[in-house]
């Protein structure tokens, strides 16, 4: 199966940009190599299931169903119906990441496909530069120039993805990022009010399973490793002993990486039983306290 993918961050808010990018017929008011759109049937450009005729500026013409479009994820997805390209099963997904500290938004437009044998790569090169990165950075233009509305959305149509919740560039190459937040042993090496972080047992860091043991303050805190993975450069943990007044503490963190800059998106959210007064000061306390402040630290050092 052959891929292709583009990325970058677009300033703007999530909401403004999704606005955009979810009229599954207005790809040529900011796309440059589309002249025209035309949902066929008459049926709305929202109605998973409708096909777009699209006109390329060199005349050529691809049809495409919407398969997939999510408000509150921010993501849509459509595949072929009649070929741009000699490829086979394609499926392409666009999906917006909101960005926490400077209110900007991630996109991934990211596609597989089969390709012939004879033409191994050769597709892949052309989706991801021609119609991937040559389309996010139109689309940065576009919203560049764009007035944005006065009044935008509920960010995730009001269903946040966690209770604590940051997302950060990180001016490093994805590879860097990851060789370091990897390390479940590492934590005091990410956050200052860390100390004496380390495996329990003689464990390995990359063990899942295993737990680290940690100092916050004068508290004593222990975390187990439930998940680890290099293809998708994600790593997630659940507390099993620490001083705050909650119950069933889970998070995760996973990086993307932004192709137009060979820098990083870091992703960091926790989930958490507590009593709703002592959220008022959790919540921020976790997403700026300590997420945000690791992102600050991977991009310092």
């Amino acid at each position: 199966m052959a891929t292709a993918y583009a990325s970058r961050v677009i300033e703007a808010p999530v909401e403004h940009v999704w606005a955009t990018v979810r009229d599954f017929n207005g790809l040529p008011t900011w796309h440059p190599a589309l002249k025209s759109s035309q949902i066929e049937d008459g049926r709305p450009a929202d109605a998973v299931g409708c096909i777009r005729h699209l006109v390329l500026q060199n005349g050529a013409s691809t049809r495409e169903r919407l398969l997939e479009l999510d408000d509150a994820g921010y993501r849509l997805s459509y595949a072929f119906e009649t070929p741009l390209f000699p490829v086979k099963n394609y499926l392409a997904t666009i999906t917006l990441i909101p960005l926490t500290a400077a209110d900007h938004t991630f996109v991934q437009w990211q596609g597989s496909f089969e390709e012939a044998p004879e033409d191994a790569g050769k597709y892949s090169a052309i989706i991801s530069k021609d119609v991937y990165a040559e389309g996010l950075a139109a689309l940065a233009r576009f919203l560049s120039a764009k007035t944005r509305p006065a009044a935008l959305p509920e960010r995730w149509a009001g269903a946040r993805p966690a209770k604590a919740y940051a997302a950060a560039v990180i001016r490093k190459p994805l590879e860097d990022v990851w060789a370091r937040l990897r390390d479940f042993a590492a934590l005091d090496r990410l956050h200052p009010d860390i100390k004496d972080s380390r495996m329990e047992g003689g464990a390995r860091s990359e063990q899942v399973g295993a737990i680290r043991r940690f100092r916050l303050g004068s508290a004593e805190a222990t975390e187990q490793l439930t998940a680890l993975s290099d293809v998708e450069h994600r790593l997630s943990y659940r507390m099993l002993q620490g001083p705050q007044p909650w119950l069933a503490y889970r998070a995760s963190v996973r990086l993307y990486p932004v192709s137009a800059t060979n820098e990083t998106v870091a992703v960091w959210q926790g989930d958490w039983t507590a009593a709703p007064h002592d959220d008022l000061s959790l919540i921020p306390g976790i997403a700026q306290g300590v997420y945000q402040r690791i992102f600050d630290t991977l991009n310092a050092g």
